[in-house]
């Protein structure tokens, strides 16, 4: 059954195999999926065309404050004077919890692979918690799935690591314990537990 994909500006895209292969060969080719709308390679490189498309009425990301071009010049700066950045999505809904906080820049200047976090905390607790194990990863560490590290909170509170994909990309999402301090995924409540979904489950 073909699936087809059709730009705002006219362009489209025929695929003849099944959806999921149709949509990660449209990413490969340079389409994406913006707020629910497939966009073509052309728009995608059209600044303004994607900025107009990234903008919701009400919204208060930083794309829609203060425009794509200061969100990539601050993403430029973040990543000279620090070697990495953090993005915060809150309505991913390919993630836990429609919640998609993740790095970048770690692979490339690091040698680590970036990092996720899927859980309904306040992003300051989430960007702090990213800002301690990326210190560790600049002294040498390499943190791996089922690894459990107690040594970024305070009382030595648990979390561990799981491989999971955030766009076309690997990660590793770091995973938080319940209210138990429970991390495996079979002793977990239920509304921290879905923080595995999606991963490579190792532990």
């Amino acid at each position: 059954m073909s699936k087809f994909f059709k730009c705002e500006c006219g362009s489209n895209f025929i695929c003849d195999d099944t959806e999921n292969i149709c949509e990660k060969t449209a990413e490969e080719i340079g389409w994406r999926k913006i707020n629910g709308k497939w966009v073509c390679p052309v728009c995608c490189g059209n600044t303004a065309a994607l900025e107009t498309l990234l903008q919701e009425e009400g919204c208060e990301c930083d794309v829609c404050q203060k425009g794509l071009e200061a969100v990539r010049r601050k993403e430029e700066e973040c990543l000279t004077e620090y070697g990495w950045y953090a993005h915060f999505v809150g309505n991913d809904s390919n993630c836990p919890y429609s919640l998609n906080a993740h790095t970048h820049g770690l692979e490339e200047n690091f040698n680590h692979i970036d990092l996720q976090a899927c859980v309904p905390l306040e992003t300051n607790l989430i960007h702090s918690v990213f800002c301690e194990l990326i210190e560790k990863i600049k002294e040498g560490r390499s943190f791996k799935t089922g690894e459990v590290v107690t040594n970024i909170f305070e009382n030595d509170i648990p979390i561990t690591f799981a491989k999971a994909r955030e766009n076309d990309r690997d990660v590793l999402r770091v995973i938080f314990p319940d209210p138990e301090l429970h991390i495996k995924r079979e002793e977990m409540i239920e509304d921290y537990g879905h923080q595995w979904e999606g991963t490579i489950y190792e532990l």
